[in-house]
């Protein structure tokens, strides 16, 4: 792990199950963990650490299989390698939040571990195991197929169609800034190779 004491920041890899997992802390004081969401990776949380934690120890990290994280080919939980994460820094308590697929992550660590949490901030979020009824809308199916194709640009444009910009935006009145990140991030994902045996584990 590399640290700077000027600006308090810190980063490296903690070994959890066989994946390596990247993380960032910055800041000092109450600790404040972001997990982002599943097209993306601890990337998206740039802005946001850097008005935080002046505040607040922030940590942010990418969870397996996103960014700089392994994928090893084993079954995993995602909210698993939160509590490594917290174990490994020695944080007992800890605001959390998440985003979307992150966002499932904390409220299955609230469930399992709930003396740890001392508050959840929940940023359009999933829920673990959800199945919604109906099809899934054209965009997304476009985008899934245009992945099975390997069709990467197609699939990430899409992506970016459905989740960023939304069903009642346009392209242009989405911030171009937020939206070539997200992109990059998710490109960055897609182009990742698939693991079949990395299957998450849902909470029963």
């Amino acid at each position: 792990a590399g640290e700077s004491d000027t600006h308090r920041q810190q980063h490296g890899f903690i070994q959890d199950d066989g994946a390596q997992i990247y993380y960032e802390r910055a800041g000092a004081g109450r600790p404040l963990v972001m997990l982002h969401g599943h097209l993306l990776d601890s990337g998206q949380w740039d802005d946001q650490v850097a008005a935080w934690s002046p505040h607040y120890q922030v940590i942010r990290y990418d969870a397996r299989g996103f960014g700089q994280s392994t994928l090893p080919p084993v079954p995993f939980a995602y909210h698993e390698d939160l509590h490594a994460l917290l174990q490994h820094l020695g944080i007992e308590h800890a605001y959390l939040m998440g985003c979307s697929g992150g966002g499932a992550t904390i409220i299955d660590f609230a469930v399992t571990y709930p003396t740890i949490v001392d508050a959840l901030i929940l940023v359009g979020t999933g829920v673990s195991g959800y199945q919604p009824a109906g099809p899934p809308p054209p965009l997304m199916l476009a985008m899934l197929e245009a992945r099975q194709r390997d069709a990467i640009d197609q699939a990430v444009e899409l992506s970016l169609q459905a989740l960023t910009d939304g069903p009642r935006r346009t392209s242009q009145q989405v911030n171009p800034v937020a939206r070539e990140r997200t992109r990059a991030m998710t490109a960055h994902l897609f182009a990742r190779p698939a693991v079949p045996e990395a299957v998450p584990q849902l909470l029963e």
